[in-house]
Formats: C-alpha cells, structure tokens, sequence
C-alpha cells in the first residue's frame, strides 16, 4: 500500500469526484457504468482514509455525498453508501452521529439491492463509532430489518455488519441490553436456522442457503462470546447444536469458518461441553479438506489448552498425532508453529502421560519430514523450547536421538536449530551422573563424528555459553571445544578461531586455551590466522564486558544451583566463589594494559610461553594485516553476547571479501563457511 499525504489525498479525492461527475452524463451502458463506478469508488475510498479534513472540507465532502445520494444512477448512489463508511473512520464520533448516520439510514431504505447492501457495509464502520445507546435505540431497528431483507445478500451483509459492532462494543462499551436482551433472540433465531440447513445435504440446497450458512458459520464465535459475556443459561445447547452440525457437515466453506472458530467455541462452551467439542476436534483433524485441516492446526494450541481440563484427553492426543502426521507440509508447519504451547498446555498439571503418549508421534515426524528443511527446523526450535517439561527419560531415549538426527543430516538451519536444543535438553538433566552421561553420548557423537558434526559441535559450544554458567561449562564443553585447534579441516578451525575471543571471558588462562590459541595463530591457512589477530581486538573488548559477563555467570550458577540441588555431586558449592575468583581475574587484566586487546603482551605476562609459543607468534605476526580489518570493530565494543555475534559475523563477511582480493595457498571454500560445509 502506497502512503499519501493528506494534501495529495484530498487532491485525488476531489479529482476523482470530478471524473464520476462527468461520467453520469457520458456513460451509458449499465455494465460499464457499473464497472466505472466501482473503480473510482475504490479510488475516493482509498485516498479519504489518509485525508485530515478541515472544517472547510467537511461541507464540501458532504455535499458531494449528498450529491450522489440524489443521483437517479443506482451506482452513484452505492458510491455514496460506500463513501460515508470511509468518511466514518475517519470522523470523530461526535461527527460520525450528526453528519452521517441519517445520511446512512436514508440510504437503507433505496428500492435497489446493491445501494442497500453497501450501506449495510457502511454501517458496520458507523455503528462502531457512536455510543452504545444510538447503537441499541436507532440502529437495532434497521438491524432487523435488514435481516429478514428479501435479498440474501443484504442478510448476508447485516449477519457481518452486527458481527462487527459486537467486535468493537465489547472493547469500548459493554451494554447488557445489547449483548443479551437484543443480540440473543436474533443469535437464537440464526442458530435454529444453521442447525436445520446444515443437517441437509449441501451439494443440492440452493446457493442463497450456502451463502448463508458460509456466512452464519463466519460470524457464529463472536456471536456466541458476544451473548457469553452477559448470559451463561437459556442458549449454550442450542448453538452447541448448531456448531456441531455445521462443523460435521458436508460444507468445507462451512467446515473450514468452523475450525477458525474453534477456539472461542472452546473457552466460551468448553467447560459444559468438553467432551463434544473434544469429539469435533478430532474429526476435523482428519477432514477431507487441507484447508479445515490446516485452519484447525493454526489454533490448535489454544484449543488444547482450552480443552485439557474439561474435554477428553484421548481425543486430543488423537487430533494433535493426526495433525503432526499429516501428509500436507502446510497443515504440519501449523501445528509445529506453536507446538511447544500445545504441549505445555497438555502437562501443564504436571503429568508426564500425555507426553509418553505423544513420543510415537515425535518419532513419525521425522520420517515425515524429511526433505522439508523448514518443518525440521521449526520442530528443533519448538522441541527445545519444552525441554524443561519433558521427562529425563524422554529427553535421553527420544528427544535426544531424534535431535542428533537432525544435527547429522539436515541443512546448516536445520542443524544450528537442533544441536541448539541439544544443549537445552542437557541443562534439564537434574541428575548429574545423567547429564554426564548424555553428554558424553551426544556431545561426544558430534565430537566424533565428520566435520559437518564437530562444526555443529562448535556451534552449540557457543550457544552454551548463554545456557550454562563457567563452572559446568568447562566441565562439559570448553575442553572438546579447544581440541578442534588440531582439526584436519580448515572450516573447523576457523569456526573455533572466530569463537575464541568467547571462550577468552572464562578460560583464557587455561593452559589448553593457550595450546589452541598458538596452534592457530600458526595455522597452515592464512583466514585462520587473519581471524586469530583480529582475536586480540575481539578478546580485548569483550574483557572490558567483564563485569557483566560475571554478573549473567553468578545468574546462571544461582540458577543452575535452584534447578538441581545437588552442589557436591556437580562442584556447585564453590560457584560463588569460583564466580568471584573469575571477577578478580577480569580486574586484573584489566589493569594491565588491556589485557589480550593490547595483543600477545599480555599472554607473555602470564609466564607460560614456550620458545615454540614465541616462534608460532612470530609467523602469525609476519602475515600482513588484510585492509578489510581496519575498521571491523568501528570501536563499538561488544557488551553483549548478540553483539558479539553480530561482531564475528561481520568478520566472516569480511574474510568472505577478503579471500576475492587475495587467492592463494590455504584457500578454503568460503561458502561452506556459511552453510557449515567443507
């Protein structure tokens, strides 16, 4: 959409008028009238809602409505229906109710169908703008009226019109009188009618009675809510007839409005009727049409929880397997969307059955997508974002192998999402005997595995950093971590090269950070050692963080110490003091002259560099400094862990464009750099 001003919208408004005015004398034929009309109608309508109108253009506005309302042209005058709906947003609505609604109600009563559709349209824009008493006292009337209209389509439209002001009136004012003593004969009444038509077979009723059942099925949740809000007696087993009938008919434009409004059905009936809606659910989840199927999955994590406490357990579990299962890709990325709020709400009280039982279905997904790198990535993310209600023994036996799968064989985002999770389910093992074995089989599966798997390593490494506080991070992850510096691929060194000024805030004094930190500063390939200097100005900003980082690795080890109550078996006794221990060491560097940002003096303050050590420094030295890393840092220092990946992204891009200027020996594919790949 195009945002004009409100100068050049009220110019093309005036303009357009001035394009109709001569069109009612020069066109005659009544189809390109029609066609006419519609299309500078569109025009005037689209260009008044940017318009700011004065005082001096209300009269001039009004008097081309007025205008067209005195045309004896129908589609002059359905253009003056059309045009007090636009001028209705955008009155305040004290001028909404003495400049437009006569106006509007003089045009209800037009002899021809389409201008009394239009305003019926209109209406829904006005009735929303004035007070709740005009609403009930002027408007109810014509309402009704327009109901029983002889034309479907005006019933159509009024069944919409009402739908609206409901929508709108319970955000601003909630009248009783209309909620309950007006709205619930008529939603009765409408309730009887669907329940009787959608019993019917619907591939011969005629097309005014689909139209409005299509219609009625659109509107029925609001409606229903709307009546919930004033009145809990006298109406909840006829329309929950009405939904049934109309959710298990054979209608998929009927079917497909019902599974939209599955969810409010759910809150407002679900505690009576449970166990019914509990039995649609299901049978929608199996429908014919891909449309109901999907529609139904977008909400199912509402529905679920709307229903877990009153519906049958059993009928959910089935409509959730059904739909993760289903072999349409569309209606499976619904349902994983919001997968992790569907299981939350089906444990919630803290019984892991439901969990067990949906453990097949887990498994089935991952056959079911393969090849659709996008499901596989939003069931990782989704998986990871539950572990914490997940049983351990899930997590090892299911979770788990099922991550690790993915890890190994899907693409670079499927892969990132998965070993992500990974490192998720390890922080939710309380036992530590469990936690170390799980890692010692999946961690050391990466570790073990081709260079695809220990990049995926290093990149849940990273993301460990964020989950696990020093201690258990060294116990876990640095060690396997530095060991890549001796990889035989070169995109796994750079990947740790890149990572190192990282592992620089916890382990930098480690005598094996040391080993990995030589062993690439002499790397064989010139972009591992290109990033190794820049890890000096990376290192250096990150320990002017310092601070911070101690404060998130105190939250971590407090948490970590709530989570699993176990400090002797993990070492987590002395976390504070190892916290506290890793501040002292941060002001120290601190104080000397910026610490490794000041580049390899401060490691030989350390006293633990070998002749080999000052050997490897002096090749790494020798390599000219390429010109894209002048200004990598634009000395904005990386305070945060997302800035930090920010940072080292940004110097992936720049070895990308370095590696076009200088092409030689030790060239790596750097596109593989990107997708993880050799």
């Amino acid at each position: 959409a195009v945002s004009l001003s409100p100068e050049i919208a009220w110019i093309i408004t005036v303009a357009a008028y001035r394009v109709v005015d001569k069109a009612e004398k020069t066109v005659e034929e009544e189809g390109e009238r029609e066609a006419f009309y519609e299309l500078w109608g569109g025009v005037i309508n689209d260009a008044l809602l940017y318009v700011s109108l004065s005082q001096e253009q209300i009269p001039r506005i009004l008097e081309l409505v007025d205008a067209g309302m005195a045309s004896p042209v129908a589609a002059r005058r359905k253009l003056a229906a059309r045009v007090t709906g636009s001028l209705a947003q955008t009155f305040p609505p004290t001028q909404v109710s003495a400049l437009l609604l006569s106006r509007a109600l003089l045009l209800a009563d037009d002899k021809h169908v389409q201008v009394r559709g239009t305003v019926g349209e209109s209406l829904a824009f006005i009735g929303a703008r004035l007070p709740v008493t005009v609403t009930e006292n002027t408007l109810w009337p014509r309402f009704v009226e327009f109901l029983e209209d002889e034309d479907v389509r005006v019933r159509a439209t009024a069944l919409r019109t009402v739908s609206h002001i409901l929508m709108a009136k319970k955000e601003t004012e909630k009248s009783e009188r209309l909620f309950k003593d007006l709205f619930l004969p008529v939603l009765l009444h409408w309730a009887n009618y669907a329940r009787q038509w959608a019993q019917e077979d619907l591939r011969v009723v005629d097309d005014d009675t689909y139209l409005l059942l299509e219609v009625i099925a659109e509107v029925f949740g609001n409606f229903v809510h709307s009546v919930s809000l004033f009145s809990r007696l006298g109406f909840r087993k006829q329309v929950m007839k009405a939904f049934v009938a109309m959710a298990l008919c054979n209608g998929p434009l009927i079917r497909r409005n019902c599974a939209y409004n599955m969810p409010g059905m759910t809150q407002t009936l679900g505690s009576k009727y449970g166990n019914e809606l509990s039995n649609v659910v299901e049978q929608l989840s199996r429908d014919a049409d891909d449309e109901v199927r999907s529609i139904l999955a977008a909400g199912m994590h509402h529905t679920v929880a709307n229903l877990v406490n009153a519906g049958k357990i059993e009928k959910l579990l089935n409509a959730v397997a059904n739909l993760l299962q289903d072999d349409n890709g569309t209606v499976r990325l619904c349902i994983l969307e919001h997968f992790a709020e569907t299981l939350r709400a089906l444990v919630k009280e803290g019984d892991p059955t439901a969990m067990r039982r949906l453990t097949p279905v887990l498994e089935h997904v991952r056959f079911l997508s393969q090849g659709d790198w996008h499901i596989q990535e939003q069931f990782a993310k989704q998986l990871g974002d539950v572990v914490n209600i997940i049983p351990a023994s899930l997590l090892r036996d299911k979770v788990l192998p099922l991550l690790l799968e993915l890890t190994e064989t899907g693409v670079y985002p499927v892969r990132l999402a998965a070993v992500h999770s990974i490192i998720r389910c390890f922080r939710y093992f309380r036992d530590a005997d469990e936690r170390g074995e799980a890692v010692e089989r999946f961690w050391g599966r990466l570790k073990n595995g081709t260079h695809i798997d220990r990049l995926s390593l290093l990149e849940g490494g990273r993301f460990g950093l964020q989950c696990f506080s020093t201690t258990l991070f060294q116990k876990y992850f640095s060690n396997d971590m530095l060991l890549m510096a001796k990889d035989p691929i070169s995109n796994v060194r750079l990947k740790l090269a890149l990572i190192l000024p990282e592992l620089a805030t916890i382990c930098e004094q480690s005598p094996e950070f040391m080993r990995a930190y030589h062993s690439l500063a002499k790397d064989r390939d010139v972009d591992v050692r290109y990033a190794i200097q820049m890890h000096n100005r990376k290192a250096g900003k990150i320990m002017q963080a310092a601070r911070e980082f101690d404060r998130q690795d105190r939250l971590k080890s407090a948490e970590e110490e709530k989570l699993y109550n176990q400090k002797k078996r993990d070492g987590l006794g002395g976390l504070t003091q190892a916290a506290e221990n890793v501040k002292v060491k941060m002001d120290n560097l601190r104080a000397t002259q910026g610490g490794l940002g000041s580049g390899l003096g401060a490691l030989k303050r350390t006293g633990s560099r070998s002749s080999n050590t000052t050997r490897a420094d002096s090749e790494a030295s020798s390599v000219p400094e390429p010109p894209f890393f002048e200004d990598g840092d634009n000395g904005k220092g990386l305070a945060r862990s997302s800035s930090l990946k920010e940072a080292i992204a940004g110097i992936a891009s720049n070895l990308v464009t370095g590696r076009k200027k200088s092409k030689g020996k030790g060239e790596i594919n750097t596109e593989g750099i990107a997708n993880g790949e050799e």
